[in-house]
């Protein structure tokens, strides 16, 4: 049904953020059927429908909530995202769109290394440095993937994982507006990792001239919807959300795990 659920620092953050530019809507093509069908399977997904067994146990204590902001996000998808999305995909090259996302996930890396020293995990942290040192240098301020050719693979960490990691468990499942499926864990997680970009140095240093410039974060918020195959709806069933409920809470179990 998807291809991944996003990175965790990734559109899903700046797409909250990123929006607050006023992106609007500059393309012709909606990548998005509103069929009726669609329409039916919205209608449906309500309380009224009993969970899938292998969802029963998943505490979700706000899922009437839960369940209006999935709806909410995917009209925005749908309506404002999706089309928006398309016409960057149209006017920018394949290599420029290629370099876009190698620039921001070699930033990542300092998110990945500070997470990766958190959980006592120094390999984590030093395959991190190396990859933002290379990336940054031979891979031309990380537009070229120059590490993982030479072997380094990039190693995603996030806070939310660092408290799993000592054994804090996920919490009630949450979906935040735009940012999507979520935990009480991760959310906070997610904030931590905003916050240390901003004020622990040098992510700040770098953060201060990248992740506050909107004419930079504009890119980064399309390109990584761009690269998400996730379509609300297309699953065709009518117990999507707890079908995306349950992937995101493994995905992220497994992640933890690693």
């Amino acid at each position: 049904m998807m291809r991944r659920f996003g990175s965790r620092f990734g559109w899903r953050l700046a797409v909250c953020l990123g929006l607050l530019g006023a992106l609007g809507a500059c393309a012709e093509t909606n990548p998005f059927d509103a069929t009726p069908q669609s329409v039916l399977l919205r209608e449906e997904a309500s309380d009224t429908i009993e969970p899938l067994p292998a969802t029963a146990s998943i505490a979700d204590p706000f899922e009437p909530f839960n369940r209006s902001v999935y709806y909410f996000n995917a009209d925005f998808d749908r309506t404002i995202f999706l089309p928006v999305v398309t016409g960057y995909r149209t006017v920018t090259p394949a290599f420029v769109r290629t370099g876009i996302v190698n620039f921001f996930g070699n930033l990542g890396e300092l998110r990945n290394g500070l997470n990766g020293l958190l959980q006592a995990r120094p390999q984590v942290a030093g395959r991190a440095v190396i990859r933002f040192a290379v990336n940054s240098t031979v891979g031309l301020l990380g537009t070229i993937d120059v590490a993982t050719d030479l072997g380094v693979a990039q190693d995603n960490q996030d806070f939310g994982q660092t408290l799993g990691r000592w054994g804090s468990g996920p919490g009630a499942y949450l979906v935040l507006p735009f940012l999507g499926p979520s935990s009480i864990r991760d959310a906070s997680g997610t904030g931590v990792d905003l916050a240390t970009g901003f004020f622990v140095p040098p992510l700040s240093t770098v953060n201060g001239v990248v992740y506050r410039n909107p004419v930079i974060y504009a890119p980064q918020v399309l390109s990584e919807r761009d690269r998400v195959n996730f379509r609300y709806y297309d699953s065709g069933s009518p117990f999507e959300y707890d079908i995306v409920r349950f992937l995101f809470l493994k995905q992220r179990e497994l992640a933890i795990a690693r």
